[in-house]
């Protein structure tokens, strides 16, 4: 499992890199640095079991001013985790030549592409990848990869094969049998007032990082705050508190809204207070719970 990201700064007047600590990491070619921030390592990593009431709901779409076509009950990183990969194939490649990556999506969602690492850039990677999902404003976003437990941005030109994992892109697989190698679609920088970009589906990706990020302590919140801000990710997942669909049993996992630690003693005070949390939000438009959350 994966941290929500850790990244570069920005390097321009105006836009504010989503983490202010960092730390410079040589680029394959020796031409200037990639910048990384340290992450925290946790113990114990988000777990995956979704919670009675987690899905996707496609039965009734909504198109309004905040919310996409089609939305999740519950956290989407957690989800679509559980979702098969997407396939996608670049250029006709000799079979001895083919290999296979995974790249993770802000919402959990895997794509597996199958390319030459040899002649395939990550600028090629990304173009593909934002392309099939429909992402038009994607300038704020990168391809990264673990480095020792840093997400490190690859710059646009470099050829898969000089970043992936030793083996992978041998074409010796006699000796070299298959080495899994996994990119991480991230935000990079965002601009301070948010009004400035109209896409909702931008803002959303945003949303997810930093829930992530918050989740895994690589953003560091007061725990008061933390606890406000897990009050509008449940109405922004679950949109109002329904007493008969809500208030029947839990639904939603601890370990989804707050960080490992603020919750082991007391678990179900915690809870009750975070469902106390989320039936203030009543009427606040799921949307603009993101925003605020943001």
């Amino acid at each position: 499992n994966i941290g929500c990201g850790t990244w570069p700064r920005a390097g321009l007047q105006g836009f504010v890199p989503t983490q202010n600590r960092g730390s410079t990491l040589p680029s394959p070619q020796g031409k200037g640095t990639l910048q990384i921030n340290r992450m925290e390592k946790k113990r114990h990593p988000v777990q995956r079991a979704p919670s009675r009431l987690y899905h996707v709901d496609r039965s009734n779409p909504r198109q309004d001013k905040y919310r996409g076509p089609t939305t999740c009950i519950g956290p989407e990183f957690v989800v679509r985790a559980a979702n098969p990969p997407r396939i996608i194939h670049i250029g006709d490649i000799k079979p001895v030549l083919r290999r296979k990556l995974v790249v993770i999506l802000l919402n959990g969602q895997k794509v597996e592409i199958t390319c030459d690492p040899s002649s395939t850039t990550a600028a090629q990677i990304f173009e593909v990848i934002v392309e099939s999902e429909g992402i038009s404003e994607n300038f704020t976003l990168g391809l990264a990869m673990l480095v020792s437990g840093d997400f490190v941005f690859l710059p646009p030109e470099v050829r898969l094969h000089k970043m992936a994992p030793s083996g992978w892109g041998n074409s010796s697989q006699k000796h070299h049998p298959y080495y899994s190698f996994t990119l991480y679609l991230k935000v990079k920088f965002f601009l301070t007032p948010l009004r400035g970009f109209r896409c909702w589906s931008w803002k959303h990706l945003l949303y997810l990082q930093l829930r992530r990020c918050l989740l895994e302590r690589q953003l560091r919140c007061e725990t008061k705050d933390m606890m406000l801000l897990a009050g509008l990710a449940l109405q922004a997942e679950f949109g109002d508190f329904n007493v008969e669909e809500h208030g029947c049993g839990d639904y939603f996992l601890l370990e989804h809204y707050l960080p490992e630690g603020m919750w082991r003693e007391g678990e179900s005070v915690v809870t009750r207070e975070l469902q106390s949390l989320h039936r203030e939000r009543q009427g606040l438009d799921p949307g603009r719970a993101e925003e605020m959350f943001v």
